[in-house]
């Protein structure tokens, strides 16, 4: 069962579909979550490649000089990405592809307050309806 989800994470991820195999029967959400984690870690590691040659962040973060600091930085936007990933996923807002993972692991500062804003909007009116 293990085999199956790191197949459809490699799939995902950088299989030449983009997409999850048709044959995975797991949970979509939880790897489409880690592609996101991964697409974030590799989106900070690239602004910190930036800012290491002299340029200016382009995510607006503050890594310092500090390795600890920098690891840190790391690994909560890869954290953020994966929990943004998986409550979109979750949501049904994102296909499984690839090319959402990516968007997802770059821009879910933006993209987590709306879908965490979503949720609660859905709760209450599934509320509002059961209580009818």
């Amino acid at each position: 069962m293990f085999a199956s989800y790191i197949a459809a994470f490699w799939e995902l991820a950088f299989g030449s579909t983009g997409q999850l195999p048709d044959q995975f029967h797991g949970s979509g959400n939880l790897v489409f979550a880690f592609v996101a984690g991964l697409m974030g870690l590799v989106t900070v590691f690239l602004d910190w490649v930036l800012v290491s040659i002299g340029k200016r962040s382009i995510l607006k973060l503050a890594y310092g000089k500090s390795v600890i600091n920098i690891l840190r930085l790391f690994v909560l936007w890869g954290i953020g990405a994966g929990v943004g990933g998986f409550l979109g996923a979750s949501i049904g807002i994102f296909q499984f592809t690839r090319i959402a993972s990516i968007g997802v692991g770059v821009a879910w500062p933006l993209i987590l307050p709306r879908l965490i804003e979503k949720a609660n909007e859905d709760f209450k009116e599934d509320e509002q309806s059961n209580g009818e």
